[in-house]
C-alpha cells in the first residue's frame, strides 16, 4: 500500500512539473542592481551600464535610451516621479519625468554611491560607501557633507521620519 501511495504521488509530481518553468523575458547579458517599484505596474532598474523600464508589472522590460557608462546601484524617485539614480565612480542621474529621461548630475563629491534616500519632504540624501553622506534640499543643485565622523563604511539608510535617518 506504501509503495502505491509514493506511485500516486510521483506521477502526480511528475505531472507539475512542466509547470514549473521559467521564462526568459529578455537578456542584456548584463547584471541588475537595483530596482525601484514606481506602483504595482511600473518599474526603474539598473545595472552594468544599462537602465531599463517596465509598464506591465515585470512581464517585459524596454532599454531606456541613455549612453550611460558605469554601474548604477540605487534609484529613488519621489511621489511626482522625480529622483536620481546613483552608482559607482561618483555616477548621480537625476529625472524629472520617471525615469523616461535622465540627466548627469555633476557635483564637487565623488565616491561609490550606495543608496538615494527621500524623506518624503523636499531632503535628498546620497550614502556613499566610504560612509561619505551628502544632503540636498534643492533636488540635487546643491550638496552639503552631513558624513558621521568618523567615517564607515555604508550600505544604506532610510527615514524614520522626515528629521531621523536610520
Amino acid at each position: 500500500m506504501k509503495r502505491f501511495g509514493l506511485a500516486i504521488f510521483f506521477v502526480f509530481l511528475a505531472a507539475s512539473l512542466p509547470a514549473q518553468t521559467w521564462t526568459r523575458m529578455q537578456g542584456w547579458g548584463l547584471d541588475l542592481s537595483t530596482i525601484f517599484w514606481i506602483d504595482n505596474q511600473r518599474a526603474v532598474a539598473g545595472g552594468e551600464n544599462l537602465l531599463i523600464e517596465t509598464e506591465d508589472g515585470g512581464q517585459t522590460w524596454k532599454e531606456i535610451p541613455y549612453e550611460l557608462e558605469g554601474k548604477i546601484l540605487a534609484i529613488r524617485l519621489d511621489p511626482n516621479l522625480q529622483g536620481f539614480a546613483v552608482g559607482e565612480d561618483g555616477l548621480i542621474l537625476r529625472t524629472l519625468d520617471g525615469g523616461k529621461n535622465w540627466d548627469p548630475k555633476k557635483i564637487s563629491f565623488s565616491d561609490n554611491w550606495k543608496e538615494v534616500i527621500f524623506n518624503g519632504g523636499d531632503t535628498w540624501l546620497l550614502i556613499g560607501e566610504s560612509g561619505l553622506v551628502i544632503r540636498s534640499s534643492d533636488f540635487g543643485e546643491n550638496w552639503e557633507d552631513i558624513s558621521p565622523s568618523p567615517r564607515k563604511a555604508l550600505y544604506g539608510g532610510d527615514f524614520i521620519n522626515a528629521d531621523s535617518l536610520f
